[in-house]
């Protein structure tokens, strides 16, 4: 049987222009000229083997998905996340594909392993006798809780996410206003990457709110959660509702006695985000929500320069137990 050299183009057309690169540049890396390349896309021209290894290096790919069709990849999510999100920068584009490639070389090796997971709920599947969305969020993070059998704070809300059937990576990606990015990927399943730009009290919000879709919008593959456009529609409300209660449950708050002067709620505040480990925002709308003032407030809390907590007073999850010098490599 012939090779088709004309889907095999296709498909580096549509790689190349995933990563918004030029088929001069495109050219310049497999050192031909681009009117060679250009040859390669339309099919006229056969590369060679090394020639496709470097190209699948270069689009980050697997050397499979270019040369057959039974090869089974993420490329029909990842083409519709840049499609929706066409502003994306090269280098986030880049970012995207690598956490992608990592989260189906670590399904591989655990299968390889015989390490089993268990399975996340669809709870799409499951009644919850409940239509506002705010409300299926604050439902579901209880049921939640209770199903992996966790009390008080969550400690480790990356370890919880990867001790079930979800991909976590995090990642430094350009734009800061991405704070999280979820793709259902095809016989890998649930994969989560965390803007690791981010303020790391807000990346465990960030990690909790992707755990969200994947517990109710596995359906739509795949989805770029944007900082100023969280609680924009059903989809994301419900896991803003969901992180929040999941992360800062009603029964740990109700323990606590309301402070009777300004300063005392300031030191609170502050004990409280550290004990959470949730940024100020969480806590501040979480006491608002148990009824301990109103959206006025609120609103002047959030504007509290004493609540900005230095970065160096946040302590990450993950970096527990590394020696200072590991952690400054990882810096």
């Amino acid at each position: 049987m012939s090779f088709d050299y004309f889907t095999l183009g296709n498909k580096l057309m549509e790689c190349r222009c995933n990563l918004k690169l030029s088929i001069e540049e495109v050219a310049n890396h497999i050192g031909v000229n681009p009117d060679q390349y250009l040859g390669y896309e339309e099919g006229r021209l056969h590369p060679t083997g090394d020639t496709i290894i470097l190209l699948a290096k270069l689009f980050v790919q697997d050397f499979r998905y270019l040369v057959t069709n039974d090869y089974r990849s993420a490329d029909k999510q990842i083409n519709a996340l840049f499609r929706q999100n066409e502003n994306l920068s090269k280098y986030d584009r880049l970012g995207i594909q690598k956490f992608v490639r990592l989260c189906e070389y670590k399904s591989f090796f655990e299968e390889l392993l015989g390490k089993t997971k268990s399975q996340v709920p669809d709870y799409t599947q499951i009644n919850l006798k409940i239509d506002n969305p705010v409300l299926q969020g604050k439902r579901t993070a209880y049921l939640e809780r209770k199903r992996l059998r966790i009390e008080g704070p969550v400690s480790n809300i990356y370890s919880i996410l990867r001790s079930q059937n979800i991909n976590l990576f995090r990642r430094e990606m350009e734009d800061g206003n991405i704070s999280g990015v979820y793709v259902n990927y095809p016989n890998v399943g649930h994969c989560i990457l965390v803007n690791y730009q981010e303020d790391i009290y807000r990346q465990n919000f960030s990690a909790a709110h992707e755990y969200a879709h994947a517990l109710f919008d596995s359906a739509s593959d795949q989805s770029i959660t944007y900082l100023k456009d969280k609680g924009a529609d059903i989809r994301e409300r419900r896991a803003n509702s969901f992180a929040r209660h999941f992360l800062v449950p009603d029964h740990e708050l109700k323990k606590i006695t309301k402070p009777n002067n300004y300063n005392s709620l300031i030191d609170l505040i502050l004990r409280l985000c550290h004990h959470f480990k949730v940024s100020r925002y969480v806590i501040i709308y979480r006491l608002q929500d148990i009824g301990w003032y109103k959206e006025e407030a609120s609103r002047k809390l959030l504007k509290e320069i004493k609540l900005i907590i230095p970065k160096n007073d946040k302590e990450d999850p993950e970096l527990i137990g590394l020696s200072t010098g590991f952690k400054d490599k990882l810096d």
